[in-house]
C-alpha cells in the first residue's frame, strides 16, 4: 500500500514542480508586459488612441523617422528581454529536472 502512495506522490511532484515553474514564468512575463505599458492594457491591442498629440507625420504624410526608429528599438529590446527570460527559465527547469532525477529513486518491480 505504501508503494502505491509513493508512486502517486512521485508523479505528483514530477508534474507539479515544472507546472509551478511555468506558472511563475508566465506570470512574470505578463507582469513585465503589463508594467511596460504603464498599466494601459489597451496599448497591447493597438486600439488605443494616442495620449500624446505631438505630430508623428511630416507634411507629406510620412511617419517621422525618429518615431519609427524608437518603436523598432522598443520592439527589439522587448524581444531580447523575452529571449533572455526564456533562456533563464529553460536553464532553471533543466536544473530542477536534474535535481529531481538525482533525488528520485529508480522504480523497482515492486516484488522485492
Amino acid at each position: 500500500m505504501s508503494e502505491q502512495n509513493q508512486a502517486v506522490s512521485g508523479g505528483f511532484i514530477k508534474a507539479f514542480i515544472p507546472g509551478l515553474i511555468v506558472g511563475f514564468v508566465v506570470g512574470a512575463a505578463v507582469g513585465v508586459i503589463v508594467a511596460s505599458t504603464g498599466g494601459n492594457v489597451g496599448a497591447l491591442t493597438g486600439n488605443n488612441k494616442p495620449v500624446d498629440h505631438q505630430p508623428t507625420h511630416d507634411r507629406d504624410g510620412n511617419l517621422i523617422d525618429e518615431a519609427r526608429d524608437a518603436g523598432q528599438e522598443a520592439v527589439e529590446q522587448t524581444g531580447e528581454a523575452i529571449d533572455e527570460g526564456a533562456d533563464k527559465v529553460e536553464d532553471a527547469v533543466d536544473e530542477l529536472k536534474e535535481e529531481l532525477d538525482k533525488e528520485t529513486p529508480p522504480a523497482g518491480d515492486g516484488g522485492e
